[in-house]
């Protein structure tokens, strides 16, 4: 049997609402609060302090809804009405004598309770479900006032209300009013918004309106200055529940009986042949009809209209599912990305960066490559989007995640898979920058004509901005005939920044009529603990020493025997994933299955023996002692890019033909000098990086001309020319 709240909600599947009653009312200080990743409060018990004696359990409104029947009566405000009805109630009250307890906005922008009988401060309440409101301590505030003879109105969602009724107890002078929610907001997320809006101004009051198509945020601040947003990024994300409490996904206070003496909104309301949203008062008590008839004799016009529908009122539907943009609205969060971004990009799926190429290819190179990518550009603080070359069939499925990344991204983060280019155009309208990534994603020896076309971006607007990043033709010449190379030039013709892997590809790419920019693969640019978080999820249990020897063509490793037995330990040998690890060749290999588990391999390994354009990366990357293998490949094997990495890192020495001419070179017994590699490296990757960075525009969707990255260049050419006109000009009349 439970005793406390906490054991009372997880029995009865119910989630805390963090209103903290059961705070107050524990007279042992064995509750406190911690924060979810989301910003919500959850309870902590302290089963030291705790005595089990259940006050807890009677205050939580999760746990105690009185349940008796009324015959509520529903009324409309009139349009011409002054003020409003929250306005009219806190008028009346407090011109009464009395008190009103509802949500105000503190000085450090968190939105608490008060209770005040001061009328200015009562209008500067805010009665928006938008917001967070912290209750705190107004348990406390409101039992001394009623203790001390006065009344009370509190205004307040239907649960916090309930919280105030279960903790009060019966009280005549106690009034309460729910307002017609829709569900209770992330309190982080509206502190750092309000944060965002306000800069270091003091909020006097907030109005939010987010019963219409307007979602409108009206700001007044206490110099008087006034911020008003029209589909307010903030309000937009509440009202499609981008991120709202687990405890009101499936809301126990939509229905009837509601918890208030009156209930309090504005919605769609039907009034003989009229529907507009209005302002109702759903009476519910006798001390309801008292606050009713209160503002009526103050002015307040009203006419009595059916009771609104469920489907009318998003505050009276019990199920309330997230967006399914909320995964992605919490990621963007914590990345450090404002609410306003957030809520902007996961409503509208926009993407700062559409990345396409080999990213599900079955290689643990490739993959790797696309998963550096794909965190450079998160590094960026842009949003990156996967995007996978058209299909060739209209039935085919959507493909999972990489195959070898067992970790996957985010599906957000994966676009649909197209099947024409038409279909594929629509992502111009979300996307702003298109990349092509990295690998032989130009050869056409073993790509498709379709696939070809896509990773030349042919889908890709005029007046979008697109981008090459270290790709690579694989060859050292453009394999095609000639009216295939003229349709790949002209496709290649509209990008606006060229980056290749290979000097060789800066030649072919010059012979197409483009300039492009040798930049290193971007698994060398990548921070290196995305790396390690990814082989810290690998469970492969590895020896203490041993060779990571990763071979893409075994023939090449005949005689490696002797390289064992110099190094004094025997290999991990791991073949190319797309190999059947069962063919029957001279050495036992081992099928890994995942870059989780071979990031784990070659990160423990002692040496590394490969013939692996990434093997030999990740080696120099991780300081390994290594030698790579090149057999009897010539330049249209691919081996160019070995040849200009190592080249250009003074490595030569360690690349060899077959394993005999290692050994008998003495290399094993050489060390390598990381220290002054590492120098070279870092110079290659921070100029690397600056042509990345330079190359990604990122105002597309805060343009506030509207103006494309390709507008705004031929605006400036045009004035450069006008310039150069005008200076010729000048010369041609000057005398000489």
């Amino acid at each position: 049997m439970a005793h406390n709240v906490s054991e009372s909600l997880d029995d009865a599947e119910k989630t805390c609402i963090s209103c903290s009653a059961c705070l107050h009312r524990c007279s042992h200080e064995a509750i406190s609060f911690v924060s979810t990743d989301a910003g919500f409060s959850r309870i902590v018990i302290d089963e030291s302090k705790c005595t089990n004696c259940g006050d807890c359990t009677k205050v939580c409104p999760q746990l105690n809804r009185p349940k008796e029947e009324t015959a509520p009566k529903c009324y409309a405000g009139l349009e011409d009405n002054r003020d409003n009805v929250f306005h009219a109630l806190s008028k009346w009250i407090v011109e009464n004598g009395s008190y009103v307890s509802g949500a105000l906005a503190d000085k450090d922008l968190k939105i608490r309770y008060h209770a005040t009988n001061d009328l200015q401060s009562a209008l500067q309440m805010t009665f928006s479900p938008c917001f967070f409101s912290e209750m705190d301590g107004i348990f406390v505030d409101i039992e001394s006032l009623l203790e001390s003879g006065s009344k009370v109105l509190f205004i307040g969602r239907p649960c916090h209300v309930q919280a105030i009724k279960n903790y009060i107890g019966e009280n005549a002078n106690l009034y309460t009013a729910d307002i017609l929610c829709d569900g209770q907001p992330s309190p982080s997320i509206c502190s750092n918004y309000l944060r965002e809006v306000s800069g270091n101004n003091t909020i006097s009051t907030l109005e939010c309106n987010s019963e219409d198509k307007s979602s409108t945020l009206n700001i007044v601040f206490s110099d008087g200055s006034k911020k008003e947003s029209n589909k307010d990024p903030y309000v937009r994300a509440y009202k499609k529940h981008l991120a709202i409490d687990g405890a009101c996904q499936s809301c126990n206070y939509s229905d009837h009986p509601r918890t208030g003496d009156i209930t309090i909104g504005r919605c769609k309301v039907h009034i003989e042949s009229d529907s507009e949203n209005r302002e109702v008062i759903i009476v519910n008590s006798e001390k309801g009809m008292h606050l009713l008839n209160g503002i009526i004799d103050s002015g307040y016009r009203i006419e009595e209209c059916p009771m609104p529908s469920t489907a009318d009122v998003p505050g009276m539907r019990k199920e309330r599912p997230l967006h399914p943009g909320s995964k992605r609205m919490k990621d963007m969060l914590g990345r450090g990305h404002p609410v306003s971004k957030a809520a902007d990009y996961c409503l509208g799926r926009k993407y700062d960066v559409g990345i396409t190429g080999f990213w599900r290819v079955v290689n643990y190179g490739g993959v790797l490559t696309y998963y550096a990518l794909y965190n450079i550009i998160l590094d960026m603080g842009l949003e990156p989007l996967m995007i996978e070359s058209r299909k060739e069939s209209a039935n085919q499925p959507l493909p999972p995640n990489p195959k070898l990344y067992k970790a996957g991204y985010p599906d957000y983060s994966i676009a649909p898979w197209y099947h024409s280019k038409e279909e594929e155009e629509e992502l111009n309208s979300r996307v702003k920058n298109f990349v092509v990534g990295s690998d032989q994603v130009w050869n056409r020896k073993f790509i498709s004509q379709n696939s070809i076309e896509c990773y030349a971006l042919d889908f890709v607007h005029e007046d979008r901005n697109k981008v090459s990043i270290s790709s690579s033709f694989g060859t050292d010449k453009f394999e095609g005939n000639e009216s295939e190379k003229e349709s790949f030039a002209r496709l290649l013709r509209r990008f606006n920044h060229v980056s290749v892997r290979e000097e060789s590809a800066v030649e072919i790419c010059k012979e197409l009529g483009v300039e492009a920019s040798v930049i290193i693969d971007p698994v060398m640019i990548c921070d290196m603990k995305h790396y390690e978080e990814l082989a810290e999820k690998s469970n492969m249990v590895v020896p203490e020493l041993y060779v990571f020897n990763y071979m893409m063509h075994p023939g090449i490793f005949t005689g490696m025997e002797a390289v064992y037995k110099a190094l004094g330990y025997g290999p991990i040998t791991i073949s190319n994933a797309g190999v059947n690890v069962n063919e029957r060749i001279p050495y036992p290999r081992t099928n890994i299955g995942s870059v989780e588990n071979w990031l784990k391999c070659i990160m423990n390994s002692s040496f590394v023996l490969t013939d692996s354009f990434h093997g030999t990366v990740f080696s120099i990357l991780l300081k390994k002692p290594f030698v790579t293998l090149i057999g009897s490949w010539g330049n249209e094997s691919g081996v160019d890019r070995m040849i200009t990495l190592l080249k250009w890192l003074g490595l030569e020495d360690r690349m060899y033909r077959t394993p005999h001419d290692a050994l008998k070179s003495g290399v094993l017994n050489r060390n390598i000098d990381y220290e002054s590699i590492h120098q070279i490296l870092n110079e290659r990757r921070k100029a690397s990086m600056n042509w990345i960075r330079n190359a990604l525009e990122t105002d597309r969707f805060s343009n506030p001309e509207g103006a494309s990255p390709r507008t705004n260049q031929t605006r400036l050419s045009i004035i450069h020319l006008i310039e150069s006109l005008r200076l010729e000009s000048r010369i041609s009349q000057t005398p000489s």
